[in-house]
């Protein structure tokens, strides 16, 4: 199942703890819904390159906003720490709990059910994430403790032990039962040797974007970054935002060369079906190489589109005023539009409108900007 993160890693956060919680009858006051200390990362390059024939460690840059105490009774003895995990996109859900132990030792002092998380919340048995997705920089025996000194001596990720591929970086919050992902928004590729096109695998990444919510036929600039060989491109589709199946991806017309790394791609967000109000949709870069070698980017963001407008003549005043456009999908063509007095489509709703604020208003819970730019290490 295809899904929004960063809606999800902000949401889920609260709503499973407070599942937990709320099947815990023996849970502690101390160890309630406070606020987590999330690890926060420098704004990245949007893409850094680990060449491995030269130095396969990286090194992971972060800071924390306050020390955390060490746990009280009523918590995990090893709780309030921190630990950082490489995924490669494109993402799915990303689980709350690293381990069945992790799991075992929140319900031993009284935090959680175990029978009521599923495999699925839990990352080492989730069939979302096979162990070749994803991989441990800190170990879960070695979690760091959540403080401004351990910050600053940062962490270092030793690559030489996953495969090549593009990575992205978690900052995991270990304090049951509201654990918490912070995801630093810019890919690491991982290459055994950039100079030998053979060993040079094809690398492309979307990071969240600045702007969440477009209009129907509108233009819109896609900004991402990728690294390949000379002669790659990339192909654009959409997906209209679905919970319940796969994405039925729609491609765009056209292939755009991949030029310095860093690309922007114009993208006109399709009009709504009629009557919809909170349509939505997933976007998705495709880069191929001149081997013939692809490599895929998801959008970690979904993209809100409002109804187009277009403007039109009051016939009582003759003044210019903007109204609604309807489309017929079948024939692509521009239906009737009303003005200021008059109404076609749609019924006025209130609260389909109150709803589409609330849309908006969540999609707008993130705003990462997109910094589209490479660096070699």
């Amino acid at each position: 199942m295809r899904i929004h993160v960063d809606t999800l890693i902000r949401t889920t956060t609260v709503v499973v703890g407070l599942t937990c919680l709320g099947s815990a009858p023996s849970a502690q006051a101390g160890d309630g819904p406070r606020p987590r200390t999330p690890a926060e990362f420098p704004e990245p390059a949007c893409m850094t390159v680990v060449d491995r024939s030269s130095d396969p460690t990286f090194a992971v840059t972060y800071t924390v906003a306050l020390d955390e105490p060490e746990p009280t009774p009523d918590e995990v003895p090893d709780g309030r720490r921190l630990q950082f995990l490489a995924f490669e996109p494109p993402f799915r859900t990303l689980p709350l709990w690293i381990t069945t132990e992790d799991v075992v030792a929140a319900e031993a002092v009284g935090l959680v059910d175990a029978s009521k998380i599923p495999d699925r919340e839990i990352l080492a048995n989730s069939s979302d994430w096979p162990a070749d997705a994803w991989a441990r920089i800190t170990p879960d025996d070695a979690r760091i403790p959540i403080s401004q000194a351990e910050a600053e001596k940062g962490v270092v990720w030793d690559t030489s032990l996953v495969a090549p591929g593009t990575y992205v970086i978690s900052g995991y919050t270990w304090d049951p039962a509201f654990n918490h992902h912070s995801l630093r928004w810019g890919a690491i590729k991982v290459v055994d040797n950039l100079v030998e096109p053979a060993a040079n695998l094809p690398s492309v990444f979307l990071p969240p974007a600045a702007v969440d919510v477009v209009t129907a036929g509108n233009e819109i600039m896609l900004e991402g970054c990728g690294d390949a060989l000379d002669g790659s491109v990339l192909q654009l589709s959409w997906a209209e935002v679905d919970y319940a199946n796969e994405p039925t991806w729609n491609p765009v017309d056209g292939a755009f060369p991949l030029e310095s790394g860093a690309f922007v791609i114009p993208f006109v967000p399709p009009t709504p079906a009629k009557d919809a109000i909170n349509f939505a949709v997933w976007l998705r870069i495709e880069l191929e190489d001149p081997l013939g070698r692809r490599a895929i980017a998801e959008s970690p963001n979904s993209f809100l589109i409002l109804p187009g407008q277009t403007e039109s003549t009051d016939t009582t005043g003759g003044s210019t005023t903007t109204a609604d456009t309807e489309t017929t999908e079948t024939t692509g063509t521009q239906g009737e539009t009303g003005g200021c007095n008059c109404q076609t489509g749609n019924p006025s709703n209130p609260w389909q409108w109150l709803f589409v604020l609330v849309i908006i208003g969540c999609t707008r819970n993130r705003r990462a900007r997109a910094r589209p730019m490479c660096t070699d290490t």
